[in-house]
C-alpha cells in the first residue's frame, strides 16, 4: 500500500469518522484491500503520538479485524525496522489479513512506551475497548505503516 511516505504525508489523510472506518475494517464482506485501507486510515487519522493505551484501544476497538490479523511483540532485532527499538519501549508488528504462510501486503509497526512480556498489545486486544486494569504501557511513541 503506498499510503505512507517517508515525509509523513499520507494519501489516506481524511476526516471519515473512526466508527465508519471500524465498520469497514470489521466487515469481512469487503475486499481485504478495502478493509486494510480502513485500518490504515484509523492509524493515520485518529491515532496521535503520545496517546495513552486506553485512548488507542478506544479508537481502534479491534473487535473483528484483529482476529483476522497477526499481532506480535518484537523482542529481537534482526535486520531493519521502520520504528526505533529501545530498551525502554515495546515494538509490535501488526500484519493485516496474512495468508496461511503469515505473509501480508499490509503491515503496521508501532512502539509503545514501557516494557511488557505480553505477546499482544493491550491497546488492540480483541473485544476490548482498552486495558481493564492499569496498563503496562503509558503512551504510543511511533507508528509506521508499510
Amino acid at each position: 500500500m503506498e499510503g505512507i511516505r517517508w515525509d509523513g504525508v499520507s494519501r489516506l489523510k481524511g476526516n471519515t469518522p473512526s466508527a465508519d472506518l471500524r465498520k469497514v475494517a470489521d466487515n469481512d464482506s469487503f475486499a481485504r484491500e478495502k478493509r486494510a485501507e480502513a485500518i490504515f486510515s484509523l492509524f493515520v487519522n485518529h491515532l496521535k503520538l503520545s496517546q495513552g493505551a486506553a485512548k488507542v484501544g478506544e479508537t481502534l476497538k479491534a473487535e473483528k479485524w484483529l482476529n483476522d490479523s497477526s499481532l506480535e511483540r518484537l523482542s529481537v532485532l534482526i535486520g531493519w525496522l521502520p520504528v526505533k527499538m529501545t530498551f525502554e519501549d515495546t515494538v509490535f508488528c501488526l500484519r493485516l489479513f496474512p495468508d496461511k504462510k503469515g505473509w501480508s501486503d499490509w503491515v503496521i509497526y508501532f512502539r509503545l512506551s514501557g516494557r511488557s512480556n505480553r505477546r499482544r498489545s493491550p491497546c488492540v486486544s480483541p473485544g476490548r475497548q482498552g486495558p481493564q486494569k492499569k496498563p503496562e504501557f503509558s503512551r504510543i511513541r511511533s507508528v509506521l505503516s508499510c
